[in-house]
C-alpha cells in the first residue's frame, strides 16, 4: 500500500528527532522488539472492521486502551529510523500500511484502537458528552 518511500515515516520522525526523549525512545525500541506487529496492529484492524491476523495482547491491549502500545513503539520505530537509518523502518511501513488500510476502510481517515472509540468521537464532535458516568466512577458509585 502506499508509498514505500520515506514520506510516510517523515511524518512521524520530523517531530522526534533531537528531543530530550530520544534516549526514551531507544530504550523502548529495545522494549518493543520483542512484541509481534500484526498484534499490536489488532485493535485498529478490529475497530474499523477487517479482521486481524492475530489477536491483540492483553492487560492495556484489550481493557479499554487498546491500541496503546502501538502509540508508544511508533515513536521509539521513528526514533530509531532517524538516528540510524536502520531496517525499523521496515516494520514500521508495514505498520503503518496496515493503519493505512484501517483509514481506508473507515472512510474518513480515523484510526483508532479503543473499541467503539469512533462513535465515541462522533458523539464528542455532536457535543454528546456524558461525564456523569466519570463523575460517579471517581465518587465510587458505579459498581
Amino acid at each position: 500500500m502506499g508509498n514505500k518511500g520515506n514520506c510516510k515515516v517523515s511524518v512521524i520522525v520530523s517531530s522526534f528527532v533531537g528531543q530530550p526523549f530520544s534516549k526514551g525512545a531507544a530504550n523502548g525500541y529495545e522494549i518493543y522488539s520483542i512484541t509481534e506487529a500484526d498484534r499490536l496492529l489488532a485493535p485498529y484492524l478490529k475497530e474499523a472492521g477487517i479482521t486481524p491476523l492475530k489477536e491483540n495482547y492483553g492487560n492495556w491491549e484489550n481493557t479499554g486502551l487498546d491500541g496503546h502500545n502501538w502509540r508508544t513503539l511508533s515513536f521509539a520505530l521513528s526514533e530509531m529510523y532517524a538516528q540510524r537509518q536502520s531496517a525499523n523502518k521496515e516494520r514500521l511501513d508495514y505498520m503503518l500500511d496496515n493503519l493505512e488500510k484501517c483509514q481506508l476502510k473507515n472512510g474518513d481517515g480515523y484510526i483508532g484502537g479503543v473499541p467503539g472509540s469512533k462513535a465515541l468521537w462522533a458523539d464528542i464532535a455532536k457535543g454528546k458528552i456524558d461525564a456523569e458516568v466519570f463523575i460517579k466512577r471517581k465518587m465510587g458509585s458505579l459498581v
